[in-house]
């Protein structure tokens, strides 16, 4: 007994010191191959994530969930998208300081530098033509080209007067419409649909139209259009478009009391912060299930927005949620990640006595 007591003892130290000795011998440990976690149904979607200029700690921890995760089937990183305050983006917060413009390229750089595309998501459709001279909108899209090594980059535009000009002025550039572009369109009938994309490299789907398989199946070149799978709006919500035309008065004129107020009694109207949905109603986010319907419809390009998000934890959960596997077995892994994920956030404007504290809420008014 006493012998194999020994020769039990003498293999663990045998073991331990084999161990002790890879590690003090400077070799990088193997990491784990993480490619299961990926939502590798989906291989050729092309993922857009919202945020950027904002919660841009995130954006950048996502990016490196997708490099961790993709597997070689999976030909594309996300891209990401966002726009600092200008008049040419709307704002449905409370408004940001404007943006040094220093900080803006450092951020582009930063993501050029890992082969991921950025791109300026103007979505104010409103603009009138003396807004195609802001200096900040116009030096932003310069500090764009000038910092775009891969030709990855590009804008969202959703105002017919400043997609006329930025197609005149930069005919290489990436240019996509925003689907706040739609908002005045009376009817998005395939017919409408079909011809933007003769014109344009790519369409986003009004999100009230991404839910009606109908439309959906007639439109001919699916992957000229993109599906925003986390819209948080009502499919009925008959304020859509007055509020946007609130926001780009209130960006306009920010201490205009009148649009203020106006906008104060609308979302009131619209119940935009009551947690549930009306019987007879549903949110424009979409299900894992619809989002694969329409990739097998062939669809490709998905994006998941930032603009009606408050806090930088929900734009996680859908990442997380849209981006990466939900097979059973795969849920400690994940939360691991989503713990990983929220330590890269921005430091909070303002302390709650809440376990919330270290998050950032954005209010309405």
């Amino acid at each position: 007994m006493n012998t194999k007591a020994s020769k039990k003892e003498q293999d663990s130290s045998k073991a331990g010191n084999s161990g002790k000795n890879a590690v003090t011998s400077g070799q990088t440990p193997k990491l784990e191959n993480l490619t299961y976690l990926y939502r590798n149904e989906m291989p050729l979607a092309v993922w857009n994530i919202g945020g950027v200029f904002r919660w841009e700690k995130l954006c950048h921890a996502l990016l490196g969930v997708a490099q961790l995760t993709r597997s070689p089937q999976v030909p594309r990183l996300p891209e990401f998208s966002g726009c600092p305050p200008c008049i040419w983006g709307l704002e449905a917060y409370r408004f940001d300081p404007l943006m040094a413009p220093g900080k803006i390229k450092d951020t582009i750089e930063k993501f050029a530098k890992e082969r991921s595309g950025v791109f300026l998501y103007f979505d104010n459709p409103y603009l009138r033509e003396s807004d195609m001279q802001d200096l900040m909108g116009n030096h932003m899209i310069q500090l764009l080209t000038e910092n775009n090594p891969y030709r990855l980059n590009g804008v969202y535009v959703a105002s017919h007067l400043l997609a006329k000009q930025l197609k005149s002025r930069y005919p290489g550039l990436r240019l996509r419409l925003a689907f706040n572009y739609h908002c005045q369109q009376q009817e998005r009938t395939a017919a409408y649909y079909n011809e933007l994309a003769v014109r344009w490299d790519r369409i986003a789907i009004d999100p009230r139209d991404s839910i009606k398989p109908e439309l959906m199946a007639e439109l001919k070149d699916k992957k000229k259009f993109e599906i925003t799978v986390n819209d948080l709006d009502y499919s009925d919500n008959e304020y859509r478009m007055r509020d946007l035309e609130l926001l780009s008065s209130i960006r306009r004129e920010p201490l205009n009391v009148y649009y203020l107020s106006e906008r104060e009694k609308l979302l009131k109207k619209m119940g935009i912060n009551k947690p549930d949905v009306p019987d007879g109603r549903r949110c424009l986010s979409l299900s894992l299930v619809e989002v694969k319907t329409l990739y097998d419809m062939g669809f490709r390009n998905f994006r998941i927005q930032a603009e009606s998000l408050s806090n930088e934890l929900t734009l996680a959960h859908f990442a997380v949620k849209q981006m990466l596997s939900s097979d059973p077995g795969t849920e400690n892994k994940l939360a691991v990640l989503m713990t990983t994920l929220l330590i890269h956030r921005e430091p909070s404007a303002a302390e709650l006595p809440t376990g919330m504290s270290k998050y950032i809420i954005r209010k309405f008014e």
